[in-house]
C-alpha cells in the first residue's frame, strides 16, 4: 500500500512538472484528456471523432512507417498525416515519399 501511495505521488508530481496536474487544485488529468476527445474514463470507449480532436490526438502522436524497400523505419511528420485517412498497409511506402 504504502508502495502505491509512492508511486502515485512521484507519478502526481511529474504530472505537476508538465504542467497536466495544477498544483493548486490537483484536478487537470481529465481536463488533459478531454482535450484529446476522452470524456469517459472507460479506455474501452473509442474517444470523439469530431476533426478537432482526431487532428488533436494526430499532432501529438508519432506515426511510424517502415519502408518497403530497405525496411528502416522513418516518423511522419504531422501535415502528411490525413487526419481523416485510414491506413492501407497494402499499399508500398518507400523513404522517397518521406520529405
Amino acid at each position: 500500500s504504502s508502495g502505491i501511495n509512492a508511486e502515485y505521488g512521484d507519478l502526481h508530481h511529474y504530472w505537476q512538472i508538465c504542467g497536466v496536474v495544477d498544483p493548486r487544485t490537483g484536478s487537470g488529468v481529465r481536463n488533459f484528456w478531454a482535450e484529446f476527445g476522452y470524456f469517459t474514463n472507460k479506455w474501452t470507449e473509442e474517444p470523439a471523432t469530431d476533426l478537432k480532436y482526431v487532428k488533436k490526438r494526430n499532432m501529438k502522436t508519432l506515426q511510424w512507417q517502415q519502408c518497403d524497400r530497405c525496411l528502416k523505419w522513418r516518423m511522419i511528420p504531422f501535415y502528411m498525416k490525413d487526419p481523416q485517412a485510414t491506413f492501407d498497409s497494402t499499399e508500398e511506402w518507400t523513404c522517397q515519399k518521406n520529405p
